[in-house]
């Protein structure tokens, strides 16, 4: 891929910077768009949401740390809900005490 020109501040108004006018090879098009486009016709205009791509990929590549996270309460939990036989027998004994 090579950078080949830039938009004018403003072409996009949802964006910080200018854009830019890329130059891109059939492999690596369908490198960054996945298999889903192979073999299809991109007409010159096609906007491409390559952001929602990586902001995915970006999902799962954190998905780790998130289900450790999930892990260590769903252990808290159980944790927690095997006390209540613990309770009642402390519960039973200082009754029998009383």
């Amino acid at each position: 891929m090579k950078i080949i020109g830039t938009l004018p501040d403003g072409s996009y108004s949802n964006l910080r910077y200018a854009g830019y006018i890329l130059e891109i090879s059939r492999d690596e098009l369908a490198n960054l768009l996945g298999e889903k486009w192979l073999g299809k016709d991109l007409p010159v205009g096609t906007k491409l949401n390559i952001s929602k791509m990586y902001e995915r990929l970006t999902e799962l590549r954190q998905m780790p740390e998130k289900i450790e996270e999930m892990q260590k309460f769903l252990r808290c939990a159980i944790d927690f809900l095997d006390l209540d036989p613990v309770i009642e027998s402390v519960l039973k004994e200082k009754d029998k005490n009383s």
